[in-house]
């Protein structure tokens, strides 16, 4: 490898322009260098591709393509143990609450059910259900980056072909090439070269990511306590199926200052952002923190321009009596709980609140 980069560095800088670069400032110096390293470095990965030299970099095509399978499978495994503790969190916490009449209103009552053991604790399984709706949330983002580095990856690999083939063409059969023409595509391949770098670099630290989860979860979720809390023989929702039990309920709205609109309205309902990540605000607040996923098929209720969906009919008329109630009431739950601030986007509002209140 000495060897090799010695050679390399000498088709580039004669003994004259040694002497030259000797005299020369730090900041010229330092300059030079990196310009030296980048064509050096071009040069050595030519010859790798012509298997004349090269040795000691490694092959990263072929590493960059594994890891990105190694760690989409590895993500997409996590997400699928991290959904069955959703699913059974989310079941377990809505069947704790009944909703009842009092002369204020609906209210939800604490009925557990009877597969809750006596050591059962609604606190414990709703914090428990928020960590892992955040940790859904972290997966799902993973996985859509480590697609977009494979996407990324593909297309650095390409540019890396494109311009191996350029100096090939450009020095083939030729004794003396122009430093101005040569030395800037072995620039252009050195600095491919880094991008690919980059993208093994990010996968890498999304292992680590992985890794530090897949503990912290271990210390979270502790399957002893759960089984102390509750009987196993648990039939456990997806978020598909609870949805499929209220699509055929519609919302309405006797508030004038809150619209309502079916879900086949909206152009491209993907990119319509619903307020709490679509979970039901009624639900939130009646609950204190319990995340159950509001149904947008039974309508989306509009107020001030923002967007929410609902768990049940009962819970949209109860939020649009008053909206701005419980929209406060929200704030103050996520200053209770802080893991709700970010998760559901609440810190440019509690700023808000703050900045009035000085």
């Amino acid at each position: 490898v000495f060897e090799e980069v010695l050679f390399a560095l000498k088709s580039i800088l004669d003994d004259e322009e040694l002497k030259e670069f000797a005299t020369t400032s730090n900041s010229t110096k330092q300059a030079s260098l990196e310009h030296f390293t980048r064509v050096v470095a071009g040069i050595r990965l030519f010859n790798k591709y012509c298997d004349k030299g090269g040795e000691g970099i490694a092959n990263l095509p072929n590493l960059i393509r594994k890891a990105v399978n190694i760690i989409r499978q590895r993500a997409e495994m996590t997400l699928l143990l991290v959904m069955e503790r959703v699913n059974l969190l989310t079941t377990i916490v809505d069947k704790c609450y009944t909703i009842k009449t009092t002369s204020k209103g609906l209210h939800v009552d604490i009925v557990l059910p009877k597969e809750c053991l006596p050591n059962f604790s609604i606190n414990y399984m709703t914090d428990l259900l928020i960590f892992f709706r955040q940790y859904e949330l972290i997966m799902r983002k993973l996985i859509e980056e480590i697609e977009v580095i494979s996407t990324r990856s593909e297309f650095v690999l390409k540019s890396i072909d494109k311009y191996l083939e350029k100096i090939h063409d450009t020095v083939f059969m030729r004794l003396a090439i122009p430093v101005g023409v040569v030395f800037p595509l072995f620039e252009e391949l050195s600095d491919t070269w880094t991008h690919l770098q980059d993208q093994v670099i990010l996968l890498t630290r999304f292992s680590q990511i992985i890794s530090n989860l897949e503990m912290y979860a271990r210390q979270v979720y502790n399957e002893e306590i759960l089984g102390e809390q509750l009987s196993m023989d648990y039939y456990a929702l997806t978020d598909a199926e609870r949805l499929e039990l209220t699509a055929h309920n519609t919302i309405e709205s006797n508030n004038p200052n809150v619209s309502v609109y079916s879900i086949e309205s909206f152009k491209s309902f993907d990119a319509v952002k619903l307020e709490y990540l679509g979970f039901c605000p009624w639900k939130l607040v009646e609950t204190k923190g319990a995340l159950i996923p509001g149904n947008p098929s039974m309508g989306v209720a509009r107020y001030q321009e923002k967007n929410y969906v609902f768990s049940t009919v009962e819970a949209s008329q109860e939020f649009c009596k008053n909206p701005e109630l419980y929209v406060n009431y929200i704030l103050d739950l996520a200053r209770e709980k802080p893991q709700l601030i970010h998760f559901l986007q609440l810190k440019e509002e509690l700023e808000k609140v703050y900045s009035i209140e000085k």
